[in-house]
Order: structure tokens, then C-alpha cells, then sequence
């Protein structure tokens, strides 16, 4: 059975090695992080009004029909969304990977 001295030991081992693994995050990043947050639950709250149909596709146009096509519409309102939501999020500017 490990001592809570070695379960210590142990542990300030592991949190000495992975100090050099840790970056501090600058204001900036925060920032960018939030933006990303922030911008990803807009769209998913935008696509859970689509699928509940509170947001609903107009049909005048290249709106998708049961499945035959995937076109969109880019006057259509659920169009837009779904557009939106398949955009691949972009680095913001500054903030490393």
C-alpha cells in the first residue's frame, strides 16, 4: 500500500516534468477562445431551431427536398444556417495551436 508521503512525492514528480508542457495562455487567447465558444453554441442553438422546425426552409428555390439533393438555398433561412454550421472554424488570428 502507497504511504500519502509517497502518493506526495509521486505527484510533485509528475507536476515537475509536465511544467515544461504547460504554456501560460496570454489575454488573447482567452479572448479567442470565448469568440469560438460563443460562436459555435450560436450555430449549434440555430441548427436545434432547424431540426425543431421553429426555423423552417421556404422551398422557393435550391432548398434541399426529403433527401434528393444537397443544395441550398442562399435566401432560405435554414439554408443559411446549415451552410453556416458546415463552415470549418477558422485559427483566430494570433492564437497558436
Amino acid at each position: 500500500m502507497t504511504s500519502n508521503a509517497e502518493r506526495v512525492e509521486r505527484l510533485q514528480e509528475v507536476l515537475k516534468g509536465s511544467s515544461k508542457r504547460i504554456v501560460p495562455l496570454r489575454f488573447d487567447h482567452v479572448v479567442a477562445l470565448f469568440e469560438e465558444y460563443y460562436d459555435l453554441r450560436r450555430k449549434i442553438d440555430a441548427l436545434i431551431q432547424v431540426g425543431d422546425f421553429r426555423i423552417e426552409h421556404i422551398y422557393n428555390g435550391e432548398c434541399p427536398d426529403l433527401g434528393e439533393n444537397d443544395d441550398r438555398d442562399p435566401y432560405c433561412p435554414a439554408c443559411i444556417i446549415l451552410d453556416d454550421a458546415l463552415t470549418t472554424p477558422t485559427n483566430p488570428e494570433g492564437v497558436d495551436q
